[in-house]
């Protein structure tokens, strides 16, 4: 037996207040079955854990069928060694309830490294629901791990021969854990704690098909956050491509977070482009929702980062410069003469050419107008607020969007 393995159950007054009733509990198949009167003592034996908590109430202490009583000498008997017997109201309105929370947080905080087993048959009025919302809070403050969730459906058994299934419930923890991190990803695309629920989901399903949903997430992820415009397309298509393998599994093994995984599918497939590496039209409509998207997301370092490449790119799209848009070197000089004002020295035919070039297109001195107005902005964020204008970051975000806005007639 694991020394980490915790079971925590609740105690009430039975059936009709009498006590609880012997019955075969089974997981799987009612062959394999504990006969007890106490659900906790069957799931012990079952996933051979030696250490409880139990959760009670005055009454039930006090109760003249002593079920609390009884429960501990099955408890000596097995072998099974009950840590803490905790009193807690009855829960029959709103400050009791919160009383019951606080002593659920304070009496578990202790026992952080422990894995934690739930058994909520027993739980009378909202317990099982209070109890289950402490364990999440702790979850995400302290990391806590909670193995698994059992409820002992006597309703749904076979009363005539005494059997009674537990069910698993341990999908709910998955299903809020899923949904907590697809809800992270989707508003910063942060891909971190994803990453962390792939790896624990290795356990149960195909490892390959995980283990390359996680490469293609952690990929696009740090490809959109730092904002390489050729190799964001490329790692969100990738995410569709493993999304779309991984369903298949799902779909038997937990149908539960297809809605979610599609909701991302849905989500990334707007950052996809047929061909990243080429300059056209579709390539600056993309840089616009990139932007969008990173102001959706208030990423805005990331927006005038992306600002500033896609004026460039906007200039050799209209001079008909698109075989070198992805040269750095030319993109500088391309830069350098939109500033047409400037002094140059000699220039050779080239530069020459795109020089007029530029002169030429009649946007030119809107383009001129927004570059220098991101200059600032751009300057104060690459330099950690120690160059250019410093403004308050709604106000940034606001004259970004207008910029865009004014992009889109240039198109």
């Amino acid at each position: 037996m694991s020394q980490n393995n915790l079971l925590v159950s609740f105690l009430g007054l039975g059936s009709a207040g009498k006590g609880y009733e012997t019955t075969k509990y089974y997981l799987n198949t009612p062959d394999d079955f504990i006969e007890t009167k106490f659900i906790v003592i069957a799931i012990c034996k079952f996933y051979k854990i030696d250490q409880l908590i139990i959760f009670t109430t005055k009454s039930v202490k006090e109760s003249a069928s002593s079920p609390l009583s009884e429960l501990k000498d099955e408890l000596i008997k097995n072998k099974i060694n009950l840590l803490e017997e905790e009193i807690i109201p009855e829960g029959k309105n709103l400050l009791e309830q919160k009383e019951i929370f606080k002593k659920i947080l304070n009496l578990l905080e202790k026992y952080h490294d422990y894995n934690f087993y739930l058994d909520i048959t027993h739980g009378f009025r909202s317990l099982p629901l209070i109890f289950f919302s402490s364990l999440l809070y702790l979850n995400n403050i302290y990391n806590y791990h909670i193995e698994k969730i059992f409820y002992g459906a006597y309703e749904a058994g076979d009363k005539n021969k005494k059997e009674t299934p537990i069910f698993d419930l341990s999908y709910l923890i998955e299903l809020i854990e899923w949904s907590t991190g697809v809800n992270l990803f989707m508003n910063r695309y942060d891909s971190f704690f994803l990453e962390k629920l792939i790896n624990k989901k290795y356990k149960n399903l195909n490892p390959k098909s995980f283990s390359s949903l996680k490469s293609s997430f952690k990929s696009f992820s740090n490809e959109f956050s730092n904002v390489r415009v050729t190799k964001i397309s490329e790692k969100a298509k990738s995410i569709l491509i493993s999304l779309d393998k991984l369903k298949k599994e799902l779909e038997q093994d937990a149908p539960y977070l297809i809605p979610m995984l599609d909701k991302t599918k849905e989500d990334i497939d707007k950052l996809t482009l047929e061909d990243p590496k080429i300059l056209d039209i579709n390539q600056l409509k993309f840089q616009i929702t990139l932007m969008e998207k990173y102001l959706e997301k208030n990423l805005i370092l990331q927006s005038v980062v992306l600002l500033r490449e896609f004026i460039v790119s906007l200039v050799l799209f209209k001079i008909n410069k698109t075989d070198k848009w992805d040269d750095y070197e030319f993109r500088q000089k391309v830069i350098k003469f939109i500033f047409i004002n400037d002094p140059f020295s000699a220039l050779n035919d080239e530069e020459i050419e795109i020089k007029n070039s530029i002169k030429k297109i009649d946007s030119i001195d809107k383009i001129q107008h927004y570059l220098n107005s991101i200059k600032n902005i751009r300057n104060n964020f690459v330099h950690a607020g120690f160059g250019g204008k410093e403004e308050s970051l709604d106000n940034l975000s606001n004259h970004i969007k207008q910029i865009l806005e004014e992009l889109k007639k240039l198109l």
